[in-house]
């Protein structure tokens, strides 16, 4: 896993879509701050206390740290893994298989796929949807 500095993530490029792209299996743990519109591959790893501006797509079995907070739109892979108490904005989307420590809080119109695992003490949004 290459692991990405600051001073390399600032040097990143845009693609013409508007999104700053980030290879998979990357970890980007010495990080802690993220713009809006970021798409990581599969299989990336970060530290705890993170923030991803709105609008962020993770990969397929991306692993987050403890306390990580993320806007609104952001839309994650199956298998994602997530620390306690991290915060999520409105609309979210997860697919099948996330797993979510202690006290996390989802903002409203969440989605999760099938068989994701919640901690206790997880707080949810109004109209938030759950897999079968």
């Amino acid at each position: 896993m290459k692991k990405l500095t600051k001073e390399q993530f600032d040097k990143l490029k845009r693609n013409k879509e508007g999104y700053l792209v980030i290879p998979a299996f990357t970890d980007l743990t010495n990080i802690k701050a993220f713009p809006e519109r970021c798409s990581f591959g599969k299989g990336c790893s970060f530290g705890e206390w993170c923030s991803f501006g709105k609008g962020c797509s993770f990969g397929e079995r991306c692993s987050f740290g403890k306390g990580c907070s993320f806007g609104e739109w952001c839309s994650f892979g199956k298998g994602c893994s997530f620390g306690e108490r991290c915060s999520f904005g409105e609309e979210c989307s997860f697919g099948e298989r996330c797993s979510f420590g202690e006290r996390c809080s989802f903002g409203e119109e969440c989605n999760f796929g099938e068989w994701c695992s919640f901690g206790e003490r997880c707080s949810f949004g109004e109209k938030c949807s759950f897999g079968e």
